[in-house]
């Protein structure tokens, strides 16, 4: 078997370089879309042979045991019988990435398609609860496998060769009106001094603006990539919403990448965290969302027999608005999550949080270098939410329910880290969208019983139910982060957006004067 092989890999590695069609990593970012889109047949043909006898080799094995090398060598001799035929001729087909690994990606994930029901819900307890969800013996078994070989597959794939060693940026995904949230969210990270790359991932063609991608984007060291480009139309066109996240950080050009959503607002340099001992020891850190785990007990079935639980001595869940990680470090630990996000809307996503909230991608990255043993952290320190008191409310400490909480905010990691030095590090503002052309639309929620506007960064909410000013808490990041009263430089940013940078869109003049009225009310002067 090995010897049938090499031969074949040493034949197919002659035809490619014979392949005066193929283009370098670098050259396919420098030349236009449709250039960078094509590649050889010879390519495309080599890489199913290969990956056939990969998915032969893993899901076969069992039922093939002394007729395996003969059933191989006869499919090998036909892929070569139309090399031999067809793969001299030199006319180019499209193809959608440089680098086969998306098609061998694609083709493994589909070839392990369990194939079975999704989990059904059985328990309407109040959430969260430890059974909410079941699934048959036989599903639990087929989910088991479809673990098991992907596990096997990937680890003859490898991401080198698609990014530049050494490289540091900022990956982020948007869609619609959050292309205008993720330009507020571009200046605040500017506004702090970084002046890392940025990637912003688009889910499809048709979000390609060409003002905003080749204009405004450019202007402050960001691009767009359409996720079709990078990973390939058939791999793409699969993935939707928090399917998204894990693919496009791996297909994106950095090794080292902080990955954003597009409504987190960074209050400090997030570069330093690139430099900090965390970082280079883990490759890997992540932060907590505000509840516990409820993951089903059903992960443990399918993970065995390797899974411990996932994450480790903690019961705390994820939150993945932001994460660092080394694709150096954790190149097997984004495949599989990959892995659990592309079946996550069929399985995964019910099972790692049976119904709770912020189902999603958030459990998928934590539960991959967990199960391959590979080093991460969780930040200590726990998140606080932000906002404000009603005009209901009388006291603190007694009308907490009147409590509108708008947002999270996530500190800096720290070895040693304690309650005394808390570093905010991510602002994570999750409602009212800062939407330049609609975050007014509902003034009403951002006025007292009077009819008077106010801010919204009043307290934090921090475990406890321990209120913060938000005065004292924000110390550290009007000092060295934003220079200023960060809220009000907040705002600044979109009217920024509003007033200048998309002025000429549909609705922004009246969107950027309603903007300035109430920065005017509440922070008392005009915008920057």
């Amino acid at each position: 078997m090995t010897r049938y092989m090499n031969k074949f890999n040493s034949w197919i590695t002659e035809r490619r370089n014979s392949d005066e069609l193929r283009v370098s990593l670098i050259d396919k970012e420098s030349v236009d879309i449709e250039s960078r889109r094509k590649s050889s047949a010879v390519d495309r043909i080599s890489t199913h042979c290969a990956n056939f006898v990969r998915i032969v080799e893993v899901q076969a094995a069992p039922f093939i045991q002394r007729s395996k090398v003969r059933l191989i060598a006869i499919f090998l001799i036909l892929c070569l019988l139309f090399l031999s035929l067809f793969g001299n001729r030199t006319h180019s087909v499209k193809v959608e990435s440089s680098s086969s690994v998306w098609d061998d990606l694609g083709y493994y994930l589909d070839s392990v398609d369990p194939g079975v029901v999704a989990p059904q819900k059985i328990n309407e307890a109040k959430w969260p609860a430890r059974y909410t969800v079941q699934m048959p013996d036989s599903d639990i078994k087929a989910l088991q496998k479809s673990h098991k070989d992907f596990v096997n597959l990937s680890s003859d794939l490898t991401l080198k060769g698609t990014y530049a060693p050494g490289t540091t940026g900022i990956v982020s995904t948007a869609a619609g009106r959050y292309l205008n949230v993720f330009l507020v969210s571009l200046r605040c990270l500017r506004r702090t001094g970084s002046t890392l790359p940025v990637e912003l991932f688009l889910e499809a063609d048709n979000e390609y603006d060409e003002y905003f991608c080749e204009t405004l984007l450019p202007s402050l060291n960001a691009r767009c990539k359409v996720m079709s480009h990078s990973i390939g139309t058939k791999l793409a066109r699969k993935l939707e919403a928090f399917q998204i996240k894990a693919f496009a950080i791996m297909s994106s050009s950095f090794e080292n990448v902080l990955f954003l959503d597009a409504d987190n607002l960074s209050l400090e340099n997030p570069e330093k965290i690139f430099e900090s001992s965390i970082y280079e020891t883990m490759g890997l850190i992540l932060w907590p969302d505000f509840l516990e785990t409820s993951e089903s007990p059903i992960l443990a079935e399918i993970q065995s027999p390797l899974a411990a639980k996932w994450t480790g001595s903690s019961n705390i869940s994820m939150e993945s608005g932001q994460i660092f990680i080394s694709k150096s470090i954790h190149e097997k630990t984004l495949f599989l999550a990959c892995y659990y996000n592309y079946y996550g809307p069929s399985y995964y996503y019910s099972l790692f949080t049976q119904g709770g909230n912020g189902e999603g991608d958030k459990e998928t990255f934590a539960a991959a270098a967990a199960y391959l043993r590979n080093p991460y952290y969780l930040v200590k320190e726990m998140v606080h939410g932000f906002g404000f008191f009603d005009s209901n409310s009388k006291d603190v400490i007694k009308d907490m329910e009147h409590f509108k909480n708008i947002g999270m905010i996530q500190f800096a990691p720290d070895w040693h880290g304690s309650s005394d030095t808390l570093k905010p590090l991510f602002l994570h503002w999750n409602w009212p969208k800062l939407d330049a052309g609609r975050f007014l639309d509902e003034e009403h929620l951002l006025q007292d019983h009077t009819g008077v506007n106010h801010r919204v960064w009043e307290f934090a909410r921090g475990p406890g139910d321990v209120f913060i000013p938000w005065a004292e808490i924000s110390f550290s990041v009007d000092a060295k982060g934003w220079g200023r009263d960060s809220e009000a430089i907040a705002i600044e940013q979109m009217i920024r957006v509003a007033c200048v940078d998309l002025r000429k869109r549909r609705g922004m003049e009246t969107a950027c004067k309603k903007l300035r009225a109430h920065y005017r009310k509440v922070y008392s002067g005009d915008a920057n």
